[in-house]
């Protein structure tokens, strides 16, 4: 009898202690959500040039180390997204850009499960501008919210000629592939671009469109399952980007960590940056 009633003690005080302990894990889950402090860079006003002035460099013809440093901080835009501009838009193009730049945007906030959050540009506002983009293109934001954390999102350009992203977009949903259009609307996106060969680039892109499509979503990738399997069971936004190019010898993930992150790739030696709206120019996503 005292055993029985030692084992039913036991019994009580263990479930009290992790009820308690969901307790405080939801409550602090909620008092960060509660305190993010989610905030977009916008630069300066005082620091924007005239339109004469922008007209000036982009007119030169050859641009110089220091023309497209000053257009970077400008436009968010580097070396190869103002090339890339100036070719299939010109230069009212690029003044659109540095518009959108200094744009002080509204932001409107998505509640989609419970402590989550993502941001975007509210209706009375314009929607930003983005660069033509290219098979192999990652576009990242830091506007998707898990209680304190930015957890960000991204999204692999894989049919750049009709702006498909293959992306895994949340608990409950497989990935699949999506317009890219729609993160113009993030008040927040870094445009990377493989700084690796167009071959391989294409072999990767051509990978995940055959193998990539329809992997249930996972938020614990890495931590209660393996990062890495020769078949992908369950996957996120990051870890599918990173899956694909793992396939060919590519580690894009910065840290090599159990968990790759968005934040992790925008870090990559793999890429380079083309385009950034609503970040840091200088730090990016520290």
């Amino acid at each position: 009898m005292k055993i029985k009633k030692i084992i039913k003690k036991a019994f009580l005080c263990t479930l009290v202690g992790l009820l308690v302990l969901a307790i405080a894990v939801l409550s602090f889950f909620k008092i960060g959500f509660e305190l993010n402090d989610y905030e977009r860079y916008t630069p300066s006003i005082n620091t924007k040039l005239s339109e004469a002035e922008m007209r000036s460099i982009l007119q030169k013809g050859i641009l110089t180390h220091n023309d497209y440093n000053t257009l970077y901080y400008q436009t968010g835009l580097t070396e190869i997204g103002i090339d890339s501009v100036l070719e299939t838009g010109g230069v009212d193009a690029v003044l659109k850009f540095q518009k959108a730049y200094f744009t002080s945007y509204g932001i409107e906030h998505d509640y989609f499960a419970p402590f989550c959050d993502y941001m975007r540009i509210d209706d009375d506002s314009p929607s930003g501008e983005m660069v033509e983009l290219q098979n192999g293109d990652i576009i990242i934001s830091s506007s998707t919210v898990f209680s304190c954390w930015d957890v960000g999102h991204c999204a692999f350009v894989i049919d750049a000629e009709k702006g498909r992203v293959l992306e895994a977009v949340g608990i409950g949903k497989n990935s699949t592939t999506n317009f890219a259009g729609y993160l113009r609307n993030r008040p927040d996106y870094i445009v990377l671009r493989p700084n690796i060969d167009k071959d391989t680039v294409d072999k990767i892109v051509n990978y995940a469109k055959e193998n990539l499509i329809g992997i249930p979503y996972d938020p614990t990738v890495g931590v209660l399952t393996r990062k890495y399997n020769t078949e992908i069971p369950q996957t996120q936004c990051a870890h599918i980007i990173w899956y694909a190019f793992m396939q060919f010898g590519y580690d894009i993930d910065s840290n090599g960590g159990m968990v790759v992150s968005p934040k992790n790739i925008v870090h990559s030696q793999y890429f380079d940056v083309v385009q950034v709206f609503g970040f840091d120019p200088d730090t990016l996503w520290n």
